[in-house]
């Protein structure tokens, strides 16, 4: 993509969580959905539902058969809008800073014909993608995470003795003279 065509990241008014229309291009008539990922260097977003493309993943011999399954296509960010929540239609959305409730001066999407999403914070965004992540065959199970293994005591080390010796030799060896 041609970088003088890019949006810059900072201008962006779509957000992973937002709902959007498509208004324009071949899945106009699709109703509003789910933004799930956002490409800010390829100007465009993967929504729910919308562009379904076919995957493939190929087997790991002995470890993964191998899968097929569907998954979203990438849309331009020119051929959509944000859904406005105070009236449910799409619209242009403009980034402005506004004082909420708390008198904290946050980022806002206003839109013209009224209405405002606040813009969400880096951990939100984190926290929903870290959420929307379903576990797989080769994951560690959550119970086994949560296991203590391991409790520190103050009479016991951390590490084996024969470790200690072998510091403490490679620190003797490589100790310089002192000088008086």
């Amino acid at each position: 993509m041609n970088p003088k065509l890019l949006v810059p990241k900072e201008q962006w008014t779509v957000f992973p969580g937002d709902q959007v229309k498509i208004v324009s291009g071949k899945d106009a008539h699709m109703p509003p959905a789910e933004v799930l990922e956002c490409f800010h260097d390829k100007n465009g977003v993967r929504i729910s539902g919308i562009r379904m493309n076919k995957k493939r993943v190929r087997p790991i011999e002995g470890i993964f058969e191998g899968s097929e399954g569907l998954q979203e296509g990438f849309v331009p960010l020119r051929d959509l809008q944000l859904v406005n929540p105070a009236t449910g239609q799409p619209g242009v959305a403009t980034l402005q800073w506004q004082q909420d409730y708390m008198g904290q001066w946050r980022q806002y999407r206003v839109f013209e014909d009224g209405g405002s999403l606040p813009v969400p914070s880096y951990t939100q965004l984190q926290n929903k993608k870290y959420l929307a992540l379903k576990p797989g065959k080769l994951d560690t199970p959550i119970a086994a995470m949560a296991a203590v293994t391991w409790q520190p005591s103050i009479g016991q080390s951390p590490f084996p003795q024969s470790f200690w010796n072998e510091a403490v030799r490679l620190e003797r060896k490589n100790r310089l003279p002192q000088v008086l």
